[in-house]
């Protein structure tokens, strides 16, 4: 027969076929030949022990899918893995062969081989195997799952998916929420038993850092889906159960950000709309009901996620976009934290908290990349740079600018023709004023005054 490195199909079909023409007891002569090698090879092998046996049964027990199928997969393994093999089993395929080989190898009955091939086993829905459109042929292994396999570096299924977030954050004291809700949010991140947490709100508003600096006061670890990896759902949901499981094993928190698709009933991107409403939501309360570990996810929208998961949530915040006030409130704070306030003086911050709509995020952004900026550049004047980096990140982030605040008005209030007293009005906005500064709600509301007459009067 023929020798080398790697034995192709067609010169092993081909030499088998010349060999038994040759001997009439070729055949029992080839089967005795290969039942030999195959006690030989098992006498030395024990299957439960093997590297990838082991890996895989680590993955389903994360992923609560049953042990039975682990041989099946590694029969797609090997397929996929040595291509002389796969192309034997190719020309070999019929429409029960499949369930044959599946019955031989991993002992499944057909019952449980049509369950594994069904578009709503978990193999499937957490990336394990996919589905082809061939009868006959009917799943794969995923190239993720099969990359997974034969990596050595990756030890758990879907870690590759986490990221560790070990930057800088902000004093929680930096925010402006209420006492209440932070000292619930950090009694419920310190208990020992699991939690979900869900902020939701407009864009910009501050919910990824608050979270970094939330979970940072309680000094726990902190892992995110890393949504450029977890690209479709299948992803998504493997990462959502190894991270929250690691979240338990490490006394660490998973942040699943941008969780609107995977959340909201509408759809999206990513192949999230071709999956049925239903099932989504099912997959969801079901996840959130039997999840370890602590989660807090962040989304922008909330109308249309599904009252039935919201209900699941242990505790939920609203971010609103910042008010003048709040914004006054963070760039004093982060300039301070940056140890660059000194460098604008009182009417400069005002007056950016009153032209840019950013909120906690985009401001620290904006301080920390001007600061970087003109530590390398002694030409840059501070005040400049912070106002052309907010320009571009307002622009980006689709924005508006405000106009800028007007300055002192040179008339005299006392010889203006009015039909009200201006000493009662002037005394009337100082009063709101002092409100304004001294009031711990931010949402105390606005005075609106109306100036009318004819052009030029002042």
């Amino acid at each position: 027969m023929s020798q080398g490195t790697e034995y192709l199909s067609e010169d092993l079909e081909n030499d088998t076929n010349t060999f038994c023409k040759r001997f009439p007891n070729g055949r029992k002569q080839i089967f005795r030949l290969l039942k030999l090698e195959s006690i030989r090879i098992k006498s030395d092998f024990y299957l439960y022990d093997a590297k990838l046996y082991r890996k895989i049964q680590n993955t389903f027990q994360i992923l609560g899918i049953s042990e039975n199928y682990i041989e099946f997969i590694l029969f797609l393994f090997i397929r996929m893995e040595f291509s002389s093999f796969d192309d034997w089993i190719s020309r070999s395929l019929n429409s029960n062969i499949l369930h044959l080989i599946a019955k031989r190898v991993a002992g499944l009955g057909r019952s449980e081989y049509v369950q594994m091939i069904h578009a709503e086993t978990k193999l499937i829905k957490f990336g394990v195997i996919s589905r082809l459109h061939e009868k006959d042929d009917p799943v794969e292994i995923r190239d993720s799952f099969f990359n997974f396999l034969t990596d050595d570096s990756q030890e758990t299924y879907g870690l590759n998916y986490l990221n560790r977030i070990n930057e800088e954050t902000h004093p929680i004291s930096s925010f402006i929420f209420s006492k209440k809700d932070v000292s619930r949010l950090v009694s419920l991140l310190q208990d020992e038993g699991p939690c979900k947490i869900l902020f939701y709100g407009s864009p910009g508003a501050g919910k990824t850092e608050f979270a970094k600096s939330l979970v940072s006061e309680v000094k726990r670890n902190l892992y995110k889906i890393n949504n450029h990896k977890a690209e479709d759902i299948e992803e998504k949901r493997t990462a959502l159960i190894v991270g929250t499981t690691l979240s338990k094993e490490s006394k660490s928190v998973l942040l699943f950000d941008e969780a609107d698709d995977i959340l909201n009933e509408g759809g999206g991107s990513n192949g999230f709309h071709n999956e049925k409403v239903p099932e989504k939501k099912i997959w969801m309360n079901e996840f959130l009901d039997q999840m370890n570990g602590k989660l807090i996810i962040i989304t922008n929208e909330s109308d249309t996620i599904h009252e039935s998961v919201l209900r699941r949530f242990d505790y939920s915040i609203e971010f609103f976009p910042a008010e003048p006030k709040q914004r006054l409130y963070y760039w004093n704070r982060i300039l301070e934290i940056e140890k660059v306030k000194n460098r604008l003086s009182l009417e400069q911050i005002e007056s950016l908290a009153h032209t840019y709509p950013a909120g906690v995020g985009g401001i620290s952004t904006v301080v920390k990349a001007a600061k970087k900026i003109c530590s390398q550049s002694s030409d840059d004047q501070f005040l400049s740079v912070i106002k052309d980096v907010m320009n571009k990140h307002t622009h980006l982030t689709k924005g508006k600018i405000q106009k800028p605040l007007l300055s002192s008005t040179p008339y005299d209030p006392t010889i203006l023709h009015v039909d009200a007293n201006l000493m009662d009005l002037e005394k009337l906005i100082e009063e709101f004023q002092n409100k304004w500064d001294d009031s711990e709600e931010s949402n105390l509301g606005s005075l609106c005054l109306l100036f009318y007459g004819k052009p030029g009067t002042g």
